[in-house]
């Protein structure tokens, strides 16, 4: 029977958030120095290659517990992984203009990617990091299996350290947001990088079967279980993923501040790093036709006049240039 994802429901999931990640987290909060939990967070978030034999040796627990669901399937996790690589720079490039704004549409959510203050001040390097996740994530391979959990788990506990610092800040208002990163938005998020992805290369007219869908799909509920996502909230048909979107989308997308501030941060970007101004209108004019313009003007995406047709020859590629030009990206 599909999940229903009922409004009652989603908003008790915003009060939940990852018992066993937190339980890391104040182990890590315990145990390391500022410093080192500094370094442990560049880490985390793939930006260094190496911590200290002792750090590493004092998680390894953490890395060991989690194991994949029983009902992960190798055979889809792979098809799904050939289906990202076949579509590679289409997907990177959905990423920056539809993945990401998409998310900036929720009110609530959008208050932990402004709290540090990080995404305003380093965009380009944010949307690199994520880029590096995100071609992690779809790297699938059974042979390197651990590995490739490992790297969703880093993210795991880097949420998890976010939560504590953010708690520590005393400045968050759980009564009217939510708990930080709470099950709510980290399953918005996961739809935005599997589900949004997929509705978004349809409206660009670029073929796929439903099968490479639901491929593409149970990767990213495994990814969002390895996550700490409640199974309850992982949506194991395109349908399923059709409602679970169209609720945290009913109740949570409002135009905010913050919203609007780092879509136009994100929008800066193009025009400082794109070889050239007009393939920058043509992303801005692109983004607002991906999100359509009730969630556009949410955001205060501006209107560009744009020529539809000039896109996958030539957008695509430049975008992911300058994706890769400061910082290697490795598959």
């Amino acid at each position: 029977m599909p999940k229903i994802f009922d409004k009652e429901f989603l908003a008790s999931q915003r009060q939940e958030t990852d018992a066993y990640a937190n339980l890391w987290a104040e182990v890590v909060w315990k145990n390391f120095s500022i410093q080192e939990i500094s370094d442990l967070l560049t880490w985390l978030n793939g930006t260094q290659n190496t911590i200290p034999n002792q750090m590493k040796a004092s998680l390894q627990l953490y890395f060991d517990e989690v194991i994949f669901p029983s009902w992960a399937d190798t055979a889809k996790m792979q098809a799904g992984a050939r289906f990202f690589h076949k579509h590679r720079s289409i997907i990177l490039h959905l990423l920056g203009v539809l993945s990401l704004p998409y998310c900036y549409a929720a009110k609530n959510g959008v208050k932990v990617l402004t709290f540090s203050g990080r995404l305003q001040n380093d965009a380009f390097k944010r949307l690199q990091e994520t880029a590096i996740f995100t071609i992690k994530a779809n790297s699938f391979v059974t042979l390197q299996s651990e590995v490739w959990k490992n790297e969703i788990l880093k993210i795991r506990l880097l949420h998890a350290l976010v939560r504590k610092f953010i708690g520590q800040s005393q400045k968050w208002k759980t009564d009217i947001w939510g708990e930080p990163i709470n099950q709510e938005d980290m399953a918005g998020t996961n739809l935005a990088f599997s589900y949004i992805v997929l509705r978004g290369m349809r409206k660009l007219d670029i073929d796929f079967s439903e099968k490479e869908a639901e491929n593409f799909l149970h990767l990213w509920n495994v990814i969002g279980y390895l996550m700490g996502i409640s199974e309850d909230l992982l949506p194991f048909s395109m349908r399923e993923a059709y409602w679970l979107d169209k609720q945290i989308a009913t109740t949570q997308f409002q135009e905010s501040e913050e919203g609007k501030k780092l879509t136009k941060t994100l929008i800066e970007v193009f025009y400082e790093h794109l070889p050239a101004r007009f393939l920058a209108d043509l992303a801005v004019a692109e983004m607002r036709f991906l999100l359509g313009n009730k969630i556009a003007n949410m955001l205060e995406v501006p209107q560009v006049i744009w020529n539809r047709n000039f896109f996958t020859e030539n957008l695509t590629i430049q975008i992911n240039k300058w994706l890769i030009s400061q910082q290697s990206i490795k598959t």
